[in-house]
């Protein structure tokens, strides 16, 4: 009987011998509980009504895409301004995932809307 195994490299086939060390964590791979931060860019108000505004204290706002909780795009936005102005009135009650990106960063923020 064999007791030692002759390790493949790590090519992902059905024969690869994978180790605990060869896994890594990627930043930006952030699902809907660690959602990426995004420095000086802010929302309110939050839980929103009728409009909900985003604004970034540095670099203008150049993408929102609004997604659902399901994850289904309700909304996208190219305002390329500091400031937006979103009205929210038309949109169901419930948990949103706004990806925000600006010229130095991406990232993403939950927004309620009632």
């Amino acid at each position: 009987m064999e007791l030692l195994r002759k390790c493949t490299p790590n090519n992902a086939s059905a024969n690869a011998t994978f180790l605990l060390d060869d896994i890594q964590q990627t930043v930006g791979s952030a699902g809907l509980n660690e959602l990426s931060r995004l420095e000086g860019v802010h929302s309110f108000p939050n839980p929103a009504n009728d409009h909900l505004a985003i604004f970034s204290d540095n670099d203008p706002i150049q993408a929102i895409t609004l997604f659902d909780i399901l994850a289904n795009e309700v909304l996208v936005l190219q305002p390329n301004r500091r400031n937006v102005s979103i009205e929210v009135a038309g949109l169901a009650n419930g948990m949103y995932i706004a990806k925000i990106s600006t010229s130095t960063q991406l990232g993403s923020m939950k927004l309620m809307i009632e």
